[in-house]
């Protein structure tokens, strides 16, 4: 029976450290999507491609980095590493990244208006 209440104990707690790398990506993923706002309002056109693309490859450093706190950290606590942790952190990654260029598209396609 130890067994099985180890083995469910583990899991949620997998599932609580990959809800707060959830949320913590949607928090990353918004901050640069108001960079990108304040850039288009500021500038009044959208960035160069090669801008954009650096700041999507600084959004992936910047999740792949939480990504291995949070693996570590829970390597830590437990005393072990979870490979469907590390999945699951991929996962979110790469669903973060999708939303991120996806959002980006919307913003960019939006001309601001000019002032006559």
């Amino acid at each position: 029976m130890t067994v099985l209440t180890t083995y469910f104990s583990q899991h949620s707690y997998g599932k609580q450290h990959l809800n707060i790398f959830r949320r913590m990506a949607h928090t990353i993923i918004s901050d640069y999507l108001r960079e990108m706002k304040e850039y288009v309002e500021d500038k009044g056109f959208p960035p160069s491609f090669e801008e954009m693309m650096s700041a999507a490859k600084r959004l992936e450093n910047d999740l792949l980095l939480k990504g291995d706190w949070l693996k570590l950290a829970y390597k830590k606590e437990r005393g072990k590493g979870s490979p469907s942790l590390s999945k699951g952190v991929k996962r979110i990654i790469k669903g973060a990244l999708n939303d991120y260029i996806n959002r980006t598209k919307a913003i960019t396609a939006n001309k601001p208006k000019q002032v006559l």
